[in-house]
């Protein structure tokens, strides 16, 4: 956690959306939100990691485990990434 002070200009809409939760009492400070405002994106990352890691990732390794003769070559998979460079 950073031990010191950091400086943020918000300008136009972000800035008329901050004031403007902050002065519905929303949030005590500024401060509050934008931290809580952090912490949920933070969150949100996370989440959409889990699931692509739950679903994607997991459903390949599970097909390569059933029948690892449909893998491709490491050589094969750039072809096909790179088109064939």
């Amino acid at each position: 956690m950073a031990d010191h002070p950091f400086t943020l200009t918000l300008t136009g809409d972000a800035a008329e959306r901050l004031e403007r939760i902050v002065k519905a009492g929303d949030y005590p400070t500024p401060e509050a939100a934008v931290a809580d405002a952090l912490a949920v994106l933070e969150d949100s990352a996370d989440l959409e990691l889990d699931a692509w890691l739950k679903g994607v990732v997991a459903e390949r390794y599970d097909a390569h485990a059933t029948d690892p003769t449909k893998a491709i070559s490491l050589e094969d998979a750039r072809k096909r990434l790179l088109g064939g460079a």
